[in-house]
């Protein structure tokens, strides 16, 4: 008799056993190696246009991106004519100026050569 109740709660601790062991075992669909294509789920179209739109949106950051870059590059290269071009201004008024004062120079020894009779010849 006692056998036959060892037996039974052998059996119901089996029972309760294998009900975990089998419960834990479950996979879910998702873990199967292969996956049947057609049973995914299809983007809508709302969807699709807003992977559309976030690419495009993603490429115009980029480019707006480049752009800025390269207009600082140019504004510095701006900079850096503007400040050649008032150099090269300061150097022509200059230039100008010493060449004025050499013309003015030159009148004056003009007309004191004229004044004093140097270049005049000894013949007359």
């Amino acid at each position: 008799m006692e056998l036959a109740l060892y037996a039974d709660t052998i059996t119901q601790d089996y029972d309760i056993w294998r009900k975990r062991r089998v419960n834990c075992q479950q996979t879910s669909p998702t873990n199967y190696t292969f996956q049947n294509l057609f049973s995914e789920k299809m983007p809508s179209e709302l969807e699709i246009t807003r992977h559309e739109f976030e690419h495009a949106n993603a490429n115009l950051l980029q480019d707006i991106s480049s752009l800025q870059k390269e207009n600082y590059q140019l504004q510095i290269e701006v900079q850096i004519e503007k400040f050649k071009t008032v150099k090269v201004q300061k150097e022509a008024e200059a230039v100008r100026n010493n060449l004025r004062d050499i013309h003015l120079e030159n009148k004056k020894l003009r007309n004191t050569i004229k004044n004093s009779g140097l270049g005049k010849s000894s013949a007359e």
